[in-house]
């Protein structure tokens, strides 16, 4: 019976140190149910054909690496928007990232990579052109 009553009343603590926590939450500032939100919207591609890409390569303290890659084909809509590319492994893995503003009118131009990638082990790449310049 004395274990029974210590039980109930962790069980009763719990549950109140439960609801103080819940009251707590619910007076968070303004937070309700009629502010609270979420809302999704197709986005238009600047670019509907796709691109095209290749890898510039060099040979680092004897090691094949990318060093940056060869965008082409990419649509005049696109220019002066920012453009990401990630380069990953088959276990997608990111091993290189590089970024750059898309140059007036499109066309091809280089990517640079912040740090040159394995290029034996870069198997995938992924490419996002969206929003506003940033930086040169």
């Amino acid at each position: 019976m004395k274990n029974l009553r210590k039980k109930s009343i962790a069980v009763l603590a719990g549950l109140a140190f439960a609801g103080l926590i819940g009251a707590s939450a619910a007076s968070l500032g303004d937070i309700n149910s009629d502010n609270l939100g979420a809302d999704a919207a197709g986005v238009a591609s600047c670019d509907l054909d796709g691109v095209t890409v290749a890898y510039n390569t060099s040979v680092v303290a004897g090691v094949p690496v990318v060093d940056s890659v060869r965008m082409s084909d990419v649509d005049a809509a696109c220019g002066g928007q920012r453009i990401e590319i990630i380069l990953t492994d088959d276990s997608d893995t990111q091993l290189g990232v590089g970024s750059r503003n898309v140059p007036a009118g499109g066309g091809s131009f280089n990517v640079t990579l912040d740090a040159p990638a394995d290029a034996e082990t870069t198997t995938g790449i992924a490419i996002v052109i969206a929003g506003t310049p940033v930086g040169p």
